[in-house]
């Protein structure tokens, strides 16, 4: 029987972090796509396995209506969360239990919070 590879969506990346996340979550077993936006994401058909999504990308002042499509998102899915700053206590409960990973950090540790993110039953490797 064929093994099932989960599809991460890889959203609001710079473009040399996302080579790099998407070449080693693929060496890892993964399949990789790009999502178009927060929005296209929460709606999209499957849905994917897990969503990474630099947080750091999202301005609530010039694009309020990211943070409640990224809530929205996190309810059909897990999402991993990259940030540079430490994101307060309050902020991070209206995130919806999103997975957070601050920055900087190994490819061994996004491959551990993300396997954290999916289910227990996934067969994700850490």
């Amino acid at each position: 029987m064929r093994e099932r590879r989960h599809t991460i969506c890889l959203l609001e990346l710079d473009e040399p972090l996302e080579r790099v996340i998407a070449a080693q979550l693929d060496h890892a077993g993964y399949r990789t796509e790009r999502g178009d936006s927060l929005a296209a994401v929460a709606i999209a058909e499957p849905a994917p396995s897990a969503v990474v999504v630099d947080i750091d990308s999202l301005n609530a002042r010039e694009r309020p209506d990211d943070i409640s499509w990224l809530v929205r998102c996190g309810q059909r899915v897990p999402l991993l969360l990259l940030a540079s700053d430490l994101i307060s206590p309050r902020r991070e409960r209206s995130l919806g239990g999103a997975a957070i990973l601050y920055k900087p950090f190994t490819i061994g540790e996004l491959r551990h919070c993300l396997a954290d993110c999916l289910p227990a039953d996934s067969g994700a490797k850490r």
